[in-house]
């Protein structure tokens, strides 16, 4: 497996993961602590989006 297909297969999983915290938010109550979780993730997309950009 290239280095790209790596990073795609990587960013794929850690939408997959966003998608799965945000469906597990409590409609009446979030976490600190949860929410937090979701923007360390959503940054690490955008890192991992910028890097496979390069290599473009």
């Amino acid at each position: 497996m290239s280095e790209r297909e790596q990073i795609i297969a990587r960013i794929e999983a850690l939408r997959a993961e966003v998608a799965e915290l945000e469906s597990n938010i409590p409609a009446h109550s979030t976490s600190i602590s949860h929410v937090a979780q979701i923007e360390e993730l959503e940054d690490e997309i955008e890192e991992l989006e910028r890097v496979l950009n390069s290599l473009m």
